[in-house]
């Protein structure tokens, strides 16, 4: 097979193809023998139905079609392979030169990643977050442990901002009812802003036993598009009263909580993870703030085709979230009276940096000259197969089937490419300012 590459304007190129007689005369001999198998011809049978038949019932032109319908598509990614264009869209294919005996020339046009004009990668500065723990930061976390521990006791006063209301309450629009507008031995937190807004502050200084009216203008971009923007009134019954009462902190709070035997160790174990916590964060921190740094420097024309796909890409990673809460992206979209289309212009930004970040890394890649090892990918294969449990073996076919296996490595690639910046990067560790 033949090869030759010709740049044409932005990001395009032409690949012209010539395949080998020999091939082409294989291709047509298969497309044939596919004819023969399938083709129902009176007095012949499958399989065995000769090639001048099948020209005169069946036509030759669309036996040679076939073949090509088979076969081009093959020898495209072959060329493409042989060539080491990347393309990022489905080419134009035109069929320069066919027939019989002679080889098969055609033409693929099709637009291929950028060039990327790099900024400096190599030994970048870049500051590291402190990691040191404070035992502010610790006594937050025990504090946390401590809530939930915490126990709720009925008290004979009126109600207090941080105090446990058990209500009864009847939601009015325009003095009707509305859908999931009433709820009985509801346990409300006053002052916790988890209500409609304005709700809870007319709760303080209510009493058990007390039945009265909370009126609340609920804002316009309130997420339950049936009250948005709308004067509501609740009939609320008081039934009782609760404040929160913490265990004391000590040892026997510690050892209550199963692990530890002593108050101070249940804080090492706070320190011990809040360390390991803030270090991935300011490394992290660290390779965000380096490709941010680089791709800034970096200059490259953005081809629609990758921040289009970029931008469907993020949609998807956003629905998923959304289902994970129990929502879709339709539910979505009403509440904020939004189109698909609004959406994606919201996000072609975000799309715009992480197709240049993907690149930058790409071309760092290229240049240092990493690599993707048959290891690496099985290490990932099984990595991620752990995390769906799942067999690796069929999740590898899996991704073979749907050639999805290109992308992790490319996925691994981008990886490697920051690990190697990272490595080569001047970090200086950030001290914590002292109060």
């Amino acid at each position: 097979m033949k090869t030759t590459v010709e740049e044409l304007e932005k990001n395009k190129v032409l690949l012209r193809v010539e395949v080998p007689a020999s091939d082409l005369d294989s291709a047509i001999v298969r497309a044939y023998e596919s004819v023969s198998r399938k083709a129902n011809i009176p007095g012949f049978r499958k399989g065995k139905i000769p090639r001048r038949v099948i020209d005169s019932r069946v036509g030759k032109e669309s036996v040679l079609e076939e073949a090509l319908r088979d076969v081009i598509p093959i020898w495209y990614l072959q060329a493409v392979e042989k060539s080491g264009i990347e393309p990022i869209d489905k080419p134009d294919i035109e069929i320069t030169k066919f027939e019989e005996g002679q080889p098969l020339s055609f033409n693929a046009t099709v637009e291929v990643k950028p060039q990327v004009k790099l900024g400096e990668y190599k030994g970048v500065e870049v500051k590291r977050l402190p990691t040191e723990v404070t035992e502010e930061e610790v006594d937050l976390q025990v504090g946390i442990l401590r809530d939930r521990f915490a126990r709720l006791e009925p008290v004979a006063r009126n109600v207090r901002k941080g105090d446990f209301v058990l209500i009864n309450f009847d939601g009015f629009v325009d003095g009707k009812p509305f859908e999931e507008g009433s709820a009985t031995d509801y346990l409300l937190e006053v002052g916790l802003n988890a209500f409609v807004p304005g709700f809870e502050e007319q709760m303080v200084g209510a009493r058990k036993g007390e039945i009265k009216d909370v009126w609340v203008d609920v804002p316009k971009d309130y997420d339950f598009s049936e009250i948005a923007g709308k004067k509501v009134r609740f009939k609320v019954l008081v039934k009782e009263v609760k404040q929160k009462v913490l265990p004391p902190l000590n040892d026997d709070f510690a050892r209550e909580i199963g692990e530890f035997d002593t108050l101070e160790e249940l804080r090492e174990s706070f320190r011990e993870r809040l360390k390991g916590l803030k270090k991935a964060q300011a490394e992290e921190k660290i390779r965000q703030d380096l490709l941010e740094q680089i791709s800034v420097e970096s200059e490259v024309e953005m081809p629609e085709v990758m921040v289009n796909r970029g931008t469907e890409e993020i949609i998807r990673e956003f629905a998923f979230s959304l289902r994970g809460r129990g929502l879709t992206l339709d539910n979505y979209l009403e509440a904020t009276k939004s189109t698909l289309e609004d959406v994606k212009q919201d996000l072609r930004g975000d799309a715009e940096k992480r197709v240049k970040n993907e690149l930058v890394l790409e071309e760092i890649a290229r240049r240092e000259g990493l690599k993707v090892s048959d290891e690496e990918a099985d290490k990932e294969i099984k990595a991620i197969a752990g995390r769906i449990n799942r067999n690796p073996e069929e999740l590898e076919r899996s991704l073979e089937e749907r050639r999805s296996m290109g992308l992790l490595k490319e996925d691994i690639l981008r990886r490697k490419s920051l690990d190697w910046v990272v490595e080569h990067a001047k970090i200086i560790d950030e001290k914590r300012e002292k109060k």
